[in-house]
């Protein structure tokens, strides 16, 4: 997958797997169905945004500006 866009940034996929992808500037992450946007303009300005995943499932940000 090279580009992210319509229709799967707004519709369900089905897929079995989370898909965390940048290329969609967002100002904070995004948790949608199947996917977490994590892209918020960092090379305009933004902070720098890193996802933490733990083996339990929880998620968490961390930005650096």
């Amino acid at each position: 997958m090279i580009w992210i866009g319509e229709p799967f940034l707004s519709e369900p996929h089905g897929l079995s797997e989370i898909v965390v992808h940048g290329h969609t500037r967002t100002p904070e992450p995004v948790i949608g169905p199947s996917r977490i946007a994590i892209d918020t303009g960092a090379f305009a300005g933004g902070p720098l945004t890193a996802l933490k995943l733990t083996a339990g499932g929880e998620i968490s940000f961390l930005s650096a500006d």
